[in-house]
């Protein structure tokens, strides 16, 4: 018994054709959505609010600060670096930098992380101190967390803290 398949050549491309054309229109209504979709968040995009910087916020006040009441001093922001974002605020001579501007000049600092930024909360880190809790050449100890932190003090007390030598 001999099978035998007939092709309807026309049939078959018809019906391609067909599928074909109805891809193409779902495509087309699928890709329009989605350029309406994108530039309505385009449009969002533009009105997000820009995030508070708490370096700019809670770091910056304090060199201002430092600067009024130390008006013989430039004060300079440095950071955030590392695992643990640490911000320095470093105090230098003035008399010495403009006699030397390409020396380095910094005679106190104090360094900052951020503690609990949803309340508006720094610490400082206690750089006399060396808890060894990461051994030498870890990522721990390059990134200064054998340094415990506090929660930031007074400002008198940071201008006190501002001049102790740091190990």
């Amino acid at each position: 018994m001999a099978i035998t398949a007939e092709i309807n050549l026309n049939s078959n491309s018809r019906g391609y054709a067909e599928r074909l054309a109805s891809y193409h229109i779902a495509r087309d209504t699928h890709r329009a959505t989605i350029d309406k979709l994108e530039s309505r968040v385009a449009r969002l995009k533009n009105k997000w609010p820009e995030c508070p910087s708490w370096i700019d916020e809670l770091v910056k006040p304090i060199a201002d600060a430092l600067a009024v009441r130390y008006p013989e001093y430039y004060f300079g922001i440095l950071g955030p670096f590392g695992l643990t974002s640490e911000t320095s605020i470093h105090a230098s001579l003035k008399s010495a930098v403009d006699a030397d501007p390409r020396g380095f000049h910094v005679t106190g600092s104090l360094t900052f992380r951020p503690a609990s930024l949803e309340q508006g909360a720094i610490d400082i880190v206690d750089y006399t101190i060396d808890t060894g809790r990461f051994a030498t050449g870890t990522l721990g100890d390059i990134n200064g967390m054998n340094h415990p932190v506090r929660p930031c003090p007074s400002f008198d007390e940071l201008c006190a803290l501002l001049w102790e030598p740091h190990s």
